[in-house]
């Protein structure tokens, strides 16, 4: 049975990395993967350049002081669920795999490079599948037909878009709405038609962006059913989200959100420490009393 060619557009991270090597070992590979790899001076003034402009020097540099503290506080804890989630996978050795599978790919500090938007051109994919820490341009969209560029967010749309979102539901005491969503990407942030949306229990054994990571292990899955179904020509459906509201796209939390953050888990801590040693009074009480 023919399968419709795709590009697959990731970046250099662990992350985009065990994606790729699922859609590797799957019976759908893509018929070419571009890597915006983030490396370089050049690459990184860039992305801080937009970052800055969006926010403003004070709340970006409040937003980098939260992310020393948190190494310090939860990096071992993060890494070793990394590695349990992300174990055998790393980069360098997935894009072997891909080169001895005869998979063109192309390495590129932009994605809206004359390069990379060529290399795209040369393989008339009729669908992108984008797993990356990056923004996708419009001129790399149009590359594809409207509403064949699939991407992902872990948050559950459209209530918490943007960035971190299991810190937001958890800060917000609405972690019911953690979870993952699977959409057609288009101009707003997160905002496409959706194809699937998967509700996950918030967990406290892991920090907030230990709950992204598994977020991000769960739609590296997903993604390889959703391109499975598109190559194979199967028309997706897709729903509009609603409503759409400005309030609903989140920024990387600051330092004053992350210390009150911070704050509110150890209270939860608490709280439950204490109703599991009064269960257990209680419980030792019973049961002194029936022994009398």
């Amino acid at each position: 049975m023919s399968r419709q060619a795709y590009v697959a557009l990731v970046g250099g991270d662990r992350f985009s990395a065990y994606t790729l090597r699922l859609l590797l070992e799957a019976d759908c590979p893509p018929s070419g993967i571009v890597v915006e790899t983030g490396r370089g001076l050049r690459s990184r003034i860039r992305y801080e350049g937009r970052i800055f402009k969006r926010h403003g020097v004070g709340q970006r540099l409040s937003q980098m002081a939260v992310g020393i503290l948190h190494r310090v506080l939860d990096g071992a804890s993060d890494r070793r669920l990394i590695e349990s989630l992300y174990r055998g996978t790393d980069y360098r050795s997935v894009i072997s795999r891909a080169s001895l599978m005869g998979v063109p790919l192309l390495e590129t500090d932009s994605y809206g490079s004359l390069e990379a938007l060529q290399f795209v051109r040369n393989r008339d994919p009729s669908f992108l599948l984008c797993h990356t820490p990056y923004w996708i341009d419009r001129e790399v969209r149009d590359l594809v037909a409207p509403g064949m560029v699939i991407g992902s967010h872990p948050g559950f749309v459209p209530w918490f878009r943007g960035a971190h979102s299991a810190f937001w539901c958890r800060y917000l005491g609405q972690e019911e709405l953690n979870g993952y969503s699977i959409f057609c990407l288009e101009a707003g942030v997160d905002a496409g038609p959706l194809i699937k949306r998967q509700m996950v229990p918030y967990s406290q054994e892991a920090s907030y962006r230990g709950n992204d990571y598994l977020l991000l292990e769960a739609i590296s899955r997903e993604l390889v059913n959703t391109v499975r179904e598109l190559s194979s020509c199967v028309h997706l459906q897709t729903t509009p989200q609603s409503p759409l509201e400005p309030t609903q796209v989140y920024r990387a939390p600051g330092l004053v959100d992350y210390v009150r953050f911070r704050f509110q888990e150890a209270r939860k801590r608490r709280v439950a420490g204490e109703s599991e040693e009064a269960g257990d009074s209680r419980y030792i009480g019973r049961g002194a009393q029936s022994n009398q």
